[in-house]
């Protein structure tokens, strides 16, 4: 490591060129559902309501059976679309990493450092577990294994 906090370690910055690289092409999470696996007609989401009248109900009983009414179609709308994507093969998208995760994952598993080195270096963190988790996504994105901590040698 230089003084200045970058990799000196050409296997360091190869990784971190690459896991960089696959972030500029546009990120692990491409478009993956084909244009017509669910149709116009079949993602449409519709709702409709008769409508108040006052001389039949109040306003505040009206508003809460509509909404009532809102929150199961919504739910069943949504419960639909996930049956016909399962249905016809897609897969659901990975959360967006940041490129931060993805330098983190090279500083750990290539450059050796630790968590706490790796919190000292970065940007509006302040704490391992947020350096762990980020870092652990960008793996899973990536299907990389990561490294044990390091232990210290026992002496004998």
């Amino acid at each position: 490591m230089d003084s200045g906090g970058g990799l000196t370690n050409p296997v360091g910055l190869a990784s971190v060129a690459t896991i960089a690289g696959c972030l500029e092409f546009g990120g692990f999470r491409q478009h993956l559902a084909e244009p017509g696996l669910i149709t116009e007609a079949e993602h449409r989401f519709q709702f409709e309501d008769w409508g108040w009248d006052p001389s039949f109900s109040s306003n505040a009983s009206w508003l809460a059976q509509v909404r009532e009414s809102f929150e199961k179609a919504l739910d069943a709308h949504v419960h639909k679309m996930r049956e016909l994507a399962k249905e016809r093969g897609m897969v659901p998208a990975l959360p967006l990493s940041s490129r931060e995760h993805f330098e983190w994952l090279a500083l750990y598993q290539c450059g050796n450092r630790s968590l706490d080195s790796i919190v000292s270096r970065a940007r509006h963190v302040s704490d391992k577990t947020t350096i762990s988790k980020g870092m652990r996504h960008a793996a899973k994105l990536g299907d990389i294994k990561i490294r044990p901590k390091r232990s210290k040698l026992k002496s004998l």
